[in-house]
């Protein structure tokens, strides 16, 4: 008996904690003001599938940023998160640079997964 009511007090000590820890926001390796977007990459070309690593990490190479893949909207529109550290919030010059690739058509910010103030 003695020992299921410390397992309960042990639980009740440890839930909310956990509870708060899982609240938190992550935390970001980019600077303040630093370019970190949803953005949806539409390539010249369709791709059978995925985008493979090597063709991500040449565009990352290339335009100087960090992309982390999501999904895929059409065989060659692709949704990214985009990360800058760059002190450009707005992330004009990092989908500038992607947008200087001949593999890819267009890059913009995803509107839709943007915030609006209020």
């Amino acid at each position: 008996m003695r020992g299921s009511r410390l397992g309960r007090r042990v639980v009740a000590l440890l839930v909310p904690i956990m509870a708060a820890a899982c609240a938190q926001p992550l935390s970001s390796a980019a600077p303040e003001g630093a370019c970190q977007a949803q953005i949806i990459l539409t390539l010249e070309e369709a791709l059978e599938g995925d985008p493979d690593e090597t063709l991500v990490t040449d565009l990352e190479r290339r335009a100087r940023v960090d992309l982390a893949y999501l999904r895929a909207v059409a065989p060659n529109v692709f949704v990214f998160t985009l990360s800058d550290t760059s002190s450009d919030a707005s992330c004009a010059a990092a989908l500038a640079r992607l947008s200087e690739d001949p593999r890819v058509r267009s890059a913009e910010i995803d509107v839709r997964r943007t915030r609006h103030s209020t």
